[in-house]
């Protein structure tokens, strides 16, 4: 039987799939006033939107799955793995994890996503590729 949280977080995760006519509004929408999101590219940053417009810029194709998901009202933690095509063509996958913490109300506080710089780094590497911008 899935969870909530395990519905939230693949409605989640959907707000970032690349799909032609999609933008930030979703994305946006999951976060409350004041909330940050992390990653070890990005930093600490409280511009939602522009997390979502460095991933498209990134990423013109991204796509994430979620494997698990493990949470409650609270927040939780999703594992996922995302692939995609850098602009130049080459194909990335990553395999990562967020930890998410919500508001009563629902709204992220706080999302941060870890994962291996290295395995992105040696796929866009060995196809020549430039390293992902910061927003």
């Amino acid at each position: 039987m899935q969870s909530s949280f395990d519905a939230w977080a693949a409605h989640a995760v959907a707000t970032l799939t690349m799909t032609p006519g999609s933008d930030e509004r979703a994305w946006c929408a999951l976060f409350g006033p004041g909330a940050t999101y992390e990653d070890p590219v990005t930093g600490r940053t409280d511009d939602i939107a522009a997390v979502y417009a460095a991933t498209r810029a990134t990423f013109p194709d991204w796509q994430m799955a979620v494997g698990r998901a493990l949470g409650d009202g609270r927040g939780g933690v999703i594992e996922w793995t995302s692939s995609g095509h850098l602009p130049d063509g080459t194909a990335v996958i990553l395999h990562a994890c967020s930890v998410v913490e919500r508001a009563p109300s629902g709204e992220v506080v706080r999302w941060r996503d870890y994962f291996d710089m290295g395995e992105f780094m040696a796929q866009a590497a060995a196809h020549g590729a430039p390293p992902p911008p910061s927003p």
